[in-house]
């Protein structure tokens, strides 16, 4: 017989069974399709070598001042940090500044730890505070008068650890010593309760239990831009801004005439209003309440006869989602419909108009804009809206969908890979708290990959020279830069469905391979075969495959077979062409 060339439709299809992919690709991990073809994804190595985060990466934004300088702000669960020049710098709000009674500091001779007397000051447990101005017996003020994370006693009192023990028991630090708390840092991870303090603060009737379950979300962030000046929120926060022009040792301070509290605010344009989304109405805190403040003015939120700020309270679902720009409008998600924000100028200012129900996106950050189209994950669907809604067909949707952590969805984040039309979404398996695997779908050649991965923010690079990707441990990455994986071979495969002769009438006998890859470094072939769908696989490895690889011989038999590709070296890069085997009949047993 001659030879049969391997060549599978592009894209991963798990939509069926093994067998039933014939003539496709059913798995894959750190692999791309372009033109039509796998291929192994770029690596990755340190985005700033030696420094992490403090905290897990939920929110990021890339842009360049107007002086130039490339900048990079993200935020994590507990601090909000501006990237200049390979250095990351603290911007975190303070929350309060307090003028400390005299001699605050209690100190134990031969202890580290100490403990800070303050009347009713607001911290929790793992907040940050900044002492100053305080003069210690028995201690180093230098280490005293410094940034520390702090352990409450009560509401009066607190401890820090400084690195040399006191020489002295007793109460120190003198009158001017002074406390600055930073913003109270988030949760982590997702988490269920009912009853008393249950759910966010002022979310609810002061002294009444709530009812029912209620998940209280880990901290993200959301950041736009006004002009070259950073505003930004978190969930259920306040509205803050950081001037670009200040420098990086200025912190960002609060917008005090913005809406106390917020699910997520974004900015508009042409016509520049800053808009909360899920606002705070003066009294409440209303999570379907849109407010946006006058045109060009974000300390303006009152609406008078002469400027445009305003409010509309939208219908449609208990809560505001999410919320991106796209061409000529703002779209919302609520936790059912779809609405679009128009801006149609004075007296209204905007316009608003339901485009969808029943397609709410599954988290704040799991959507994205290209060319005026915006794709995001559903609960149980991708969507897709260009002025007609409707579901993005898929061919992972069951692998997705049926093995994913819907309760820390709010986790789930997407951004662009654009050099390669790429749309990524990242999310968090059933069994995992934390991200853990993506999803890809390529919106040219209109296929989906799928693969593992930690990674909890991430930003394509625009303005920035490689896409960013941040991993629990606070650490940044440059993305296709390499080949490896921070220096580490980066394994990645690609496994097609199981193919057989004259619909698996006949056995097959394989005798030779004749490999078709465009490469460096060295790749293994696996070889799967079996007699019937539901009979165990036997796997037969051809390792060291390199671009000189002329040919395998083999000695294969089977009734249906299939192939999987996989480099785990370091500096291996490869692109399939059609792989060939020698296949003959080998009878019906």
């Amino acid at each position: 017989m001659p030879l049969t060339k391997l060549q599978f439709q592009p894209g991963i299809n798990k939509e069926v069974t093994s067998y039933g992919a014939e003539g496709g690709w059913y798995d894959s991990d750190k692999i791309r399709f372009r033109s039509g073809m796998p291929e192994k994804m770029g690596g990755w190595d340190k985005y700033i070598t030696g420094v992490t985060l403090e905290g897990k990466a939920r929110g990021i934004l890339s842009w360049k001042t107007n002086d130039g300088e490339i900048s990079l702000v993200i935020g994590t669960h507990k601090k909000v940090y501006v990237e200049q020049g390979g250095n990351y710098n603290d911007i975190t709000p303070i929350r309060t500044t307090t003028a400390m009674a005299t001699d605050p500091v209690a100190t134990v001779n031969g202890n580290t730890t100490i403990t800070i007397t303050e009347t009713a000051h607001g911290a929790q447990n793992g907040d940050y505070v900044i002492l100053s101005g305080l003069v210690c017996t028995g201690l180093d003020d230098s280490e005293v008068n410094a940034e520390h994370v702090l352990t409450k006693i009560n509401d009066d009192s607190y401890t820090v650890v400084v690195t040399t023990a006191a020489t002295a028991t007793g109460n120190t630090g003198g009158a001017s010593g002074v406390g600055e708390y930073l913003l109270a840092i988030g949760l982590d991870d997702s988490t269920y309760g009912t009853g008393w303090g249950a759910g966010a603060w002022n979310a609810g009737t002061w002294n009444t239990a709530r009812t029912g379950g209620v998940t209280t979300s880990s901290r993200f962030w959301y950041f736009d831009l006004w002009g070259e000046d950073l505003v930004f929120t978190h969930n259920f926060g306040k509205i803050y801004t950081w001037d670009a022009s200040g420098g990086v040792n200025v912190r960002a301070t609060e917008i005090t005439q913005a809406p106390s509290a917020n699910n997520l605010c974004a900015v508009t344009v042409p016509d520049r209003h800053l808009v909360a989304f899920g606002a705070h109405d003066g009294t409440q805190h209303d999570t379907m309440l849109v407010k946006w403040c006058s045109q060009e003015d974000y300390t303006d939120w009152t609406p008078t006869a002469t400027n445009t700020a305003g409010s509309q309270l939208l219908s449609g679902g208990s809560t505001i989602i999410a919320a991106s720009r796209s061409e000529g409008q703002t779209l919302i998600w609520t936790d059912t419909d779809l609405h679009s924000m128009q801006y149609i100028g004075p007296p209204y200012t905007f316009g608003f108009q339901q485009v969808g129900s029943n397609c709410a996106v599954v988290s704040s950050r799991a959507f994205v804009n290209f060319n005026g189209v915006t794709v995001w994950m559903g609960l149980r669907n991708f969507w897709m809206y260009d002025g007609s809604l409707r579901v993005l067909p898929s061919t992972v949707n069951a692998y997705v969908f049926d093995d994913i952590n819907l309760t820390n969805a709010p986790k789930i984040h997407a951004s662009t890979i654009a050099e390669y039309n790429e749309v990524i979404w990242f999310y968090c398996s059933a069994a995992s708290t934390e991200v853990d695997r993506y999803v890809t779908y390529n919106f040219v050649e209109q296929v989906w990959t799928v693969g593992t991965m930690d990674r909890t923010s991430w930003v394509d690079r625009g303005v920035l020279k490689y896409p960013v990707g941040f991993d629990g441990n606070g650490q940044g990455y440059n993305h296709e830069k390499t080949h490896n994986a921070d220096g580490v071979a980066m394994v990645a495969h690609v496994e097609s469905g199981e193919l057989d002769i004259a619909e698996g009438d006949s056995l097959m006998f394989m005798t030779r391979i004749i490999p078709d890859f465009t490469m460096q470094g060295s790749l293994d072939l696996t070889l799967k075969t079996r007699k019937y769908p539901n009979a165990t696989q036997t796997a037969t490895v051809f390792t060291g495959i390199t671009s000189s690889t002329e040919k395998v011989d083999i000695r294969v038999r089977g009734r249906q077979a299939s192939i999987r590709i996989e480099s785990n070296t370091t500096d291996c890069d490869w692109r399939y062409g059609a792989l060939r085997l020698d296949i003959k009949p080998d009878g019906r047993q």
